[in-house]
């Protein structure tokens, strides 16, 4: 049972295996314990229905990372995966991967991240285009 659920859009799949590397690097405990829909090991299988397939790994995970870019916040697919964590009580993370301008679609929600907001202890940010964000709701242009 993989204990982290990355969520991101298909167009950040480069940047999400890079996340998943990062924080099994920075935390080697991790590296079975992540799942990742396009890793090989812990992701889709070959056949495996890919919306069964999501659901069933956030209802199992600890804590959902939303990585977020404008492809994410457009993707009526990553809405589902963050309400449904939502819903389930899961811990969740956001990580923007770029600016978010205010031209993405809205959650409905009022963004309560902020820019300047240091990560979860123990980490330290790959890249300075990562900004960490607290959630209860999805961030849409902190």
């Amino acid at each position: 049972m993989s204990r982290v659920f990355l969520s991101h859009s298909r167009f950040d799949s480069r940047q999400a295996v890079a996340v998943k590397q990062w924080l099994i690097e920075h935390e080697p405990g991790l590296v079975d314990e992540i799942y990742l829909d396009v890793d090989p090991h812990t992701g889709i299988r070959p056949g495996e229905r890919w919306k069964g397939a999501l659901n069933k790994a956030t209802g199992r995970c600890e804590a959902v990372i939303c990585l977020l870019s404008k492809h994410w916040l457009n993707s009526p697919e990553c809405l589902v995966e963050f309400r449904y964590a939502e819903n389930l009580h899961k811990a969740i993370l956001c990580a923007r991967l770029e600016p978010v301008t205010t031209t993405s679609r809205r959650s409905g929600s009022a963004a309560i991240c902020s820019p300047t907001m240091a990560p979860p202890p123990k980490w330290t940010l790959p890249t300075a285009a990562i900004r960490w964000c607290s959630t209860a709701r999805v961030c849409s242009g902190c």
